[in-house]
């Protein structure tokens, strides 16, 4: 007797796949190279879309009534008001991943608000300070649903203060570079659902004194910062973009429907970061 045949069951798993995601750059002139060098990789590979930011040369993120990188700079309207412009930002552009990078402007003598005495990163109401501000921003930069990455910055170059005031040496030191990277991690573990660290200084280490790299001691060039994306930040970025939104965005995660905005891309889509708005901040 010949057996009934059963029909056979093919199960097809569908693994989701993360969209092209739009970036959008903030933060200081630091935030320009990322902007521009990395914009034009993108272009060039069609890895992330395009959107606008924000930079503002010489603006901290960090509100201090006053800093003292040589000459006292106090705290000027249109560099303190961050807040509403990035929140106004996002609400147009609905990015799905905000890069912050600020690292200048926070390591100088600071005067904190209301103060009457310099203190300094490394100072714990400094640097309480100071994490609280880039809280309120990975607030502001992901309220409609955007990742926010922080990037660790490099020491300054050596050259970088020759022939400068104390003031200015002070600025430059290494630890206190290094307090205000571990500041960015800090924000990161409050945020753990919104914020993550690109962490471009530790990627560097020792080249983070190469002259070529940087001539001032401080910014990227353009040609150099596009370079370095194709060498690790841009394939970084697109790691930390897909472990985040396969475990906050993907379908079926308890994060896939709390977006408070959209956060999605055609799949298609090609194109680099914009450069961000820029303005200059006088420096006398």
């Amino acid at each position: 007797r010949e057996q009934s045949k059963r029909p056979t069951t093919t199960t097809t798993t569908v693994v989701p796949t993360p969209p092209v995601a739009k970036v959008a750059v903030f933060g200081d002139s630091t935030a320009l190279a990322i902007g521009m060098g990395f914009g034009g990789w993108s272009t060039d590979t069609g890895t992330f879309g395009a959107l606008l930011g924000d930079a503002k040369l010489g603006c901290p993120v960090a509100r201090f009534d006053a800093i003292k990188p040589d000459t006292v700079l106090k705290k000027q309207a249109d560099c303190a008001a961050w807040p509403e412009r990035w929140a106004q930002q996002v609400a147009l552009n609905h990015p799905d991943i905000a890069v912050l990078a600020s690292a200048v402007w926070e390591l100088p003598d600071a005067l904190l608000p209301d103060a009457t005495k310099w203190s300094a990163i490394g100072d714990p109401k400094v640097d309480e300070f100071i994490r609280n501000e880039f809280i309120i921003a990975a607030d502001a930069l992901s309220s409609q649903g955007a990742l926010v990455v922080l990037v660790t910055w490099p020491h300054f170059g050596t050259w970088n203060d020759v022939g400068k005031s104390d003031a200015a040496r002070r600025h430059t030191q290494p630890a206190r570079m290094d307090r205000f990277n571990e500041i960015l991690r800090e924000v990161a573990a409050a945020r753990p659902d919104t914020v993550q660290v690109i962490d471009l200084a530790g990627y560097l280490g020792d080249r983070s004194q190469d002259r070529s790299l940087r001539p001032d001691g401080t910014h990227f060039q353009t040609e150099t910062f596009h370079q370095l994306s194709g060498e690790w930040f841009g394939p970084e970025l697109n790691r930390i973009w897909h472990d985040w939104w396969m475990t906050h965005r993907a379908p079926g995660t308890p994060g896939a429907t709390a977006t408070a905005g959209p956060t999605t891309t055609t799949a298609g889509a090609t194109g680099a970061p914009a450069a961000p708005t820029t303005t200059v901040r006088p420096t006398g």
